[in-house]
């Protein structure tokens, strides 16, 4: 989330007849940021297009869909069965549907029957819409019954915008009523966006970065104040501020 803080400083001198002071400010580093701790939404659909006789319009069928505070273990884990008619008979799905979100990654499964098609998972990030792209998908595990069962698809990911991904197909290959169980990794890039600071005197004004606002002078035992706002306008955390103050 956003910080935004306004300093106000009091300065006070008592060892010099005069003093001249100048503040820095420092941007904070560019930690890797995490969606850990914050809430996001998932969303699990069967996508495939039925063969003739069938109608063949395509179907997305919804699965799952859930918020979850991301960092709390295996956050989703839900049974489904779907039946559709492919090919002029009765094509069933079912199994379960696993998905594990950490601060930069996500592990999705499914076991279960599997039909010709896929499942896309949709990952959109309700605070700040900070769920950034994915950069990498991995198979990390495939089993089935059949040996001479088609291979597992490899997992494809797209990233539709700020906000939301979106990843699959992944269920394997096209051997209707195969039982199978497969299990893609995938990796988030900068999940929680970059912060962005900005420092304001008066307010406003803004001082770049790694810049300096002088004090002006001021007579032992009286003192002067300003105060600063600090802004932070990117899209993650704004952490590791530094304050120096130099002169007397």
């Amino acid at each position: 989330m956003k910080t935004s803080r306004i300093l106000s400083t009091v300065l006070r001198f008592s060892a010099a007849t005069v003093a001249t002071l100048a503040f820095m400010f420092a941007p904070p580093d560019a930690l890797a940021a995490s969606l850990t701790g914050e809430s996001v939404t998932l969303t699990v659909r069967y996508q495939t297009t039925p063969s003739a006789p069938s109608p063949t319009t395509p179907i997305d069928h919804l699965i799952h869909t859930q918020t979850f505070t991301v960092g709390a273990g295996a956050e989703v884990s839900q049974a489904f069965t779907f039946t559709y008619a492919s090919g002029g008979f009765p094509q069933t799905i079912n199994g379960t549907v696993t998905a594990d979100v950490s601060g930069n990654g996500m592990i999705v499964g499914f076991s279960g029957q599997q039909q010709p098609g896929g499942l896309v998972y949709s990952l959109t990030s309700v605070i700040d819409q900070s769920a950034a792209s994915i950069t990498s998908a991995t198979q990390t595990a495939f089993t089935q019954n059949n040996v001479f069962g088609n291979a597992g698809t490899a997992p494809t990911f797209s990233n539709a915008g700020t906000g939301t991904i979106n990843c699959g197909f992944f269920l394997a290959g096209f051997q209707p009523g195969q039982v199978n169980s497969q299990t893609i990794a995938f990796v988030l890039a900068d999940a929680g966006g970059t912060p962005e600071i900005v420092v304001e005197q008066p307010t406003g004004t803004n001082i770049a970065d790694g810049g300096t606002k002088d004090m002006g002078t001021t007579d032992v035992g009286s003192s002067t104040r300003l105060t600063f706002r600090v802004n932070n306008i990117g899209t993650g955390n704004l952490t590791g501020l530094t304050f120096n103050a130099n002169g007397g």
